[in-house]
């Protein structure tokens, strides 16, 4: 799976209600193929599109059953298990919270050789940056940094009427594409929040954050 990347359920929850699927998987192919997800992170992702008060939650869970066509699926092995265990337990002793499928997916990076981990969970880049800083170093991408890439492909304005079908599903970006306001907004306007909150993640997670230039060349 070498140069494969990773999604966690958060980023695959956001871009199905955001519609955003298809943009998503061609920012993320690379040569050895599509992203992929946990096998598990199907059924989980199912029952909370429905739970989460998206103004579609049809639309959402359609998405995602689209989604989940063009990724591909990994289960972790023993060993990986084992990792994802020595890594929960190392962020517990340092008072962090990190949730079981991260430090599953961060555990098959490890093992497999994997280009990136995609997660949309800033407390798991947290504890990532603490438990595996070395290891992990320039391989994890948060939410704003997968926006980013899409803004290239598509439109600044083309993302935010897909992110602003469904404020709710992330407060950041809601913010950032200024969901409230009716009028139109300066590409560079958002380009400057989904900047600061980079760079306000830089400040606990920095050296495992993968740089623009890389993210662009995954898919190139």
């Amino acid at each position: 799976m070498r140069e494969r990347v990773l999604l966690d359920n958060d980023v695959l929850i956001k871009m199905s209600a955001w519609q955003l699927g298809g943009p998503l998987t061609d920012c993320l192919t690379t040569a050895s193929g599509p992203p992929a997800m946990l096998g598990v992170a199907a059924f989980v992702i199912r029952r909370k599109l429905g739970k989460i008060g998206l103004q579609n939650p049809v639309a959402a869970e359609a998405a995602f059953a689209k989604l989940c066509d063009d990724l591909s699926l990994v289960e972790p092995t023993e060993e990986e298990l084992h990792t994802a265990a020595a890594l929960e337990e190392a962020a517990n002793r340092a008072d962090l919270q990190f949730d079981t499928g991260e430090s599953q997916l961060a555990a098959i990076l490890l093992h497999r050789g994997g280009a990136l981990l995609a997660t949309g969970d800033k407390r798991a880049i947290a504890a990532l940056a603490v438990v595996a800083r070395n290891e992990l170093a320039g391989r994890v991408a948060p939410l704003e940094a997968l926006l980013r890439q899409i803004a290239a492909r598509i439109g600044m304005e083309q993302l935010r009427t897909h992110v602003c079908s469904e404020p709710t599903a992330d407060r950041s970006a809601a913010i950032c594409f200024a969901c409230h306001r009716q009028e139109a907004i300066l590409a560079a306007e958002v380009e400057a929040c989904l900047a600061s909150y980079l760079r306000d993640l830089a400040k606990v997670a920095e050296p495992i954050l993968i740089s623009d230039d890389a993210l662009s060349a995954l898919a190139a």
